[in-house]
């Protein structure tokens, strides 16, 4: 099987991370970062929170072709919403200055 760099699919991956009132960008990371293609894979998803404000929802978009498997509502008091081409976890908060770990499955890409 082919290998390929989940920072292709990842970067393709539209991640985005809202504040209540104001955007509050992080610093992310998606692992693992290389996955064999055609096998559904487990991604973890980390935010580190650089802002004031708190992170009170992140949302990732897949890209045409790369639909989304099973999520996690991890970490607790978060909710999550999926469909094949987006994930929108929120409801929980993650204050300035920490950082927290989602994780979902890509149905194997191609």
């Amino acid at each position: 099987m082919r290998r390929t760099r989940a920072g292709g699919a990842a970067a393709a991956v539209v991640v985005t991370v809202l504040a209540a009132a104001t955007p509050a960008w992080a610093h992310e990371e998606i692992t693992p970062q290389t996955f064999r293609t055609g096998q559904p894979t487990f991604f973890h998803f980390s935010a580190a929170n650089e802002h004031k404000v708190a992170l009170v929802k992140v949302t990732l978009a897949a890209p045409p072709g790369l639909p989304f498997g099973a999520t996690t509502s991890e970490p607790s008091g978060w909710t999550v919403e999926r469909t094949a081409g987006q994930i929108v976890w929120s409801g929980g908060s993650v204050a300035p200055n920490h950082y927290e770990q989602w994780g979902f499955e890509v149905e194997g890409a191609d």
